[in-house]
């Protein structure tokens, strides 16, 4: 592993003093110097060039069986114990939490108190002159226990040699720490920690120890690693996600302390903020109590580590202690050709110069990032959309190649797929682009040279859409991207389709024959019946729609519909609209007038030329139809009209048999010439020639009367004026001969 340290934040040169025989944790510096040899700031840089430590610091070896279990001496690395007496004795060490004191770091600690008061000590070689840290932790068992810590020459611990007396209750571990200067000539130091009292009385209880350190202080090492997860062991590529292992290791003799991983990721990568982990345990990247935040306009990645670590505190990291940071990145397009650095760093103090820091900067792990190409594929139709024909329907479909970049790309290749049912030859076609003829309706065309970024290039390919299709069928060409030259760093892009759609935009025919009039069964005249004859389409009408003076009145999939809601005695035009399938609209058919007539009603029917009067001269026998002077009392000139079939009416007086007809040439046959003559007679078998359709004429505020066996009209012959002359059927025209003017009458 390579070291990478530097001294990060410098105080200057100042000359601390040891104060030696004090119990105070951690303040242990003072910047006077008036007694004892002076040590320089300087002397503390070489924890990473001179390590000197103990070995198994925090009593981990041998892992013990039981709760309590007394080491043989000699059986712990590094450790060497012996009793009040200077007897060889055993060392007591407790495994796991019990009695509420659990070890503060690994998973077990000593007890100087075994079956003795003992005293437990280390030797390390060291260099005079050699400025050294020491530390530990300590707890009382029960009440406050008191013990010594000792340093000197190797042998029987002196006086001179104490560092201090350390009383500490059972409420919590407490850390003391203190520095030391190897004397002249010694290359060989003891470290002694001696049971002096216990709060129990019990001299087989107490004085508990853990997390000792002594030597030339904290020396924290970050080494990085990178590997692609996308595509293990292959080339960096944009798209792909990379993960950063960063192992922080202290090979120093004391804890790193306020230890801070800080890293500003850059350009190139984004962070995979879900992937972030220390040792094993997942972390996120928000700003919340977790040890790990991201800002993300700065872009910087900070993971506190070591034990104790908080949201706005890094921890300790022990002698020998290794944590590992892992997270992910996914590579950006912008790094594409050209290296991403990496080489994060990891800050940390010294505990006992917490303003002393210190950063470990990575060797780094760049990557090389290949080119890469965003190859995307559009198909286009022309036209979108077909309509249903009896011919073949030829349709393009162009394909548009495009390179977003941000590298160029060689020979890339698309693949085009025919839809089945079109027919016609031919290979498709563009500038610059070389394609294969179509085999089982898919051809390749490779673009011949480079497509740089931000080009575009088109090929296209025309087919048939066959005579007669099925409505709403889709004809689609697919287009997808085959092969590139470049990584195509973007594959939702890569393929797409083009169709064209069979619709239906012609319009049936307008509907013809339209028929109107008051509904046969409706004797007030407020419903009335409208008749057509059928449309046609180029695939199928669905239905009709009825319209009253323009205004929608129905919607039917019959040849006829009934409207309600009219007024006896009102004029109403109607027209009628075809609808297919599509929603294609016909125009409206011819427009039909009709008078909806309460078939109760009585009218008296005045000629507009001459002014005289409708009447027979019988009104229960058969008769002449005639104009006379009026008399609207006379019940021979009463008239009302009853609805037969459509818009078609007898017109009869109060006799309920009698009413008008032309007179028929035979008994079965009538007479459909000009000058045919109108009569009176039964009329309750309705025959065709007694049928009259009242036509309103809009300008005079009068009507005529169609016959509907003839289509002729009612007519006074002559445009006489004379009284007494027999009405005859005439070639309808817009003489007053044949207007007729309709008063009510009671």
């Amino acid at each position: 592993m390579s070291l990478r340290t530097r001294i990060a934040a410098i105080l200057g040169i100042v000359l601390f003093v040891f104060l030696a025989g004090t119990g105070s944790a951690w303040a242990l510096w003072a910047t006077s110097a008036t007694t004892g040899g002076t040590v320089r700031v300087a002397n503390l840089q070489d924890a990473c060039q001179n390590v000197t430590a103990l070995v198994n610091a925090s009593f981990e070896e041998p892992v013990v069986p039981n709760t309590y279990y007394n080491v043989a001496n000699g059986n712990m690395p590094g450790w060497r114990s012996v009793d009040d007496t200077g007897a060889v004795a055993p060392i007591e060490v407790w495994k796991g939490t019990t009695e509420g004191k659990e070890p503060p770091v690994g998973n077990q600690f000593v007890e100087l108190n075994a079956n003795a008061p003992g005293t437990l000590f280390q030797s390390i070689a060291t260099t005079p002159g050699q400025v050294l840290q020491w530390s530990l932790l300590h707890r009382a068992r029960q009440g406050t226990d008191t013990m010594e810590l000792f340093i000197g020459a190797v042998g029987t611990p002196q006086a001179a040699d104490s560092q201090g007396q350390f009383k500490t209750s059972t409420a919590a571990w407490v850390r003391y720490s203190g520095a030391y200067v190897v004397p002249a000539g010694q290359t060989m130091t003891q470290l002694a920690f001696k049971a002096v009292a216990t709060g129990s009385g019990d001299r087989t209880i107490g004085n508990l120890l853990d997390d000792v350190s002594f030597g030339s202080g904290p020396c924290l090492e970050i080494d990085s690693a990178a590997a692609n997860i996308t595509n293990p062991g292959g080339a960096y590529r944009v798209g792909d996600v990379v993960e950063y292992t960063e192992t922080v290791t202290n090979e120093g003799s004391s804890p790193g302390l306020w230890s801070t991983y800080a890293f500003p990721l850059p350009a190139g990568v984004e962070l995979v903020s879900s992937s972030i982990s220390i040792n094993g345990t997942s972390r996120t990247a928000a700003a919340d109590s977790d040890p790990v935040d991201y800002a993300s306009g700065s872009r910087t990645l900070t993971a506190r580590l070591g034990a104790g670590a908080t949201s706005s505190q890094g921890g300790s990291i022990a002698q020998g202690t290794t944590i590992v940071l892992r997270y992910r990145a996914t590579i950006q397009a912008s790094a594409a050709e050209r290296t991403v650095p990496h080489a994060p760093s990891v800050e940390y103090v010294n505990d006992l110069a917490p303003n002393w820091g210190r950063t470990a900067v990575s060797p780094g792990a760049p990557i090389s990032v290949g080119p890469a190409a965003d190859l995307a594929v559009g198909v286009t139709a022309n036209p979108a959309a077909v309509n249903r024909t009896s011919t073949a329907t030829p349709v393009t479909w162009t394909i548009r190649l495009a390179n977003n970049g941000p590298s160029a790309t060689t020979g890339p290749v698309v693949s085009v797929t025919l839809p089945s049912g079109v027919t016609g030859s031919g290979i498709p076609s563009g500038t610059g682009f070389i394609c294969t003829a179509f085999a089982s309706n898919v051809s390749n065309c490779t673009y011949q040279g480079t497509l740089a970024s931000g080009q575009a290039q088109t090929v296209s390919v025309t087919r048939n859409v066959p005579a007669n299709p099925t409505m709403g069928a889709s004809y689609s060409v697919g287009a997808a991207i085959a092969s590139s030259a470049t990584h195509d760093h973007v594959t939702s892009n890569n393929s797409a389709s083009g169709a064209t759609t069979v619709v239906d935009t012609q319009a049936p025919t307008a509907p013809g024959n339209v028929t109107a009039g008051p509904a046969t069964n409706s004797t007030n005249g407020t419903q009335a019946r409208i008749a057509w004859s059928a449309s046609s389409d180029n695939v199928g009408v669905t239905g009709y729609r009825v319209y009253r003076d323009g205004v929608l009145a129905a919607s039917t999939s019959s040849l006829s519909a009934t409207v309600s809601g009219l007024t006896a005695g009102s004029t109403y035009t109607w027209t009628v609209r075809a609808v297919d399938a599509a929603g294609n609209i016909s125009t409206a058919s011819t427009a039909v007038s009709a008078t909806q007539f309460n078939q109760s009603q009585y009218y008296s029917i005045q000629n507009l030329n001459s002014g005289l009067c409708v009447q027979t001269p019988y009104t229960n026998a058969v008769g002449i139809l005639q104009q006379v002077a009026c008399a609207t009392a006379m019940g021979n000139q009463r008239w009302r009209f009853v609805a037969t079939n459509d818009g078609w009416y007898t017109v009869r007086t109060s006799n309920a048999m009698g009413g008008w007809m032309i007179q028929p040439q035979t008994s079965t046959v009538p007479d459909t010439n000009n000058g045919a003559q109108a009569i009176y007679r039964d009329v309750t078998d309705a025959p065709e020639w007694a049928e009259f359709r009242p036509v309103a004429e809009a300008d005079r505020g009068t009507w005529t009367f169609q016959i509907r066996s003839s289509g002729k009209c009612l007519d006074v012959p002559n445009a006489s004026t004379a009284t007494g002359v027999q009405l005859q059927q005439y070639e309808c025209n817009t003489t007053w001969a044949q207007s007729f003017r309709l008063t009510p009458v009671n």
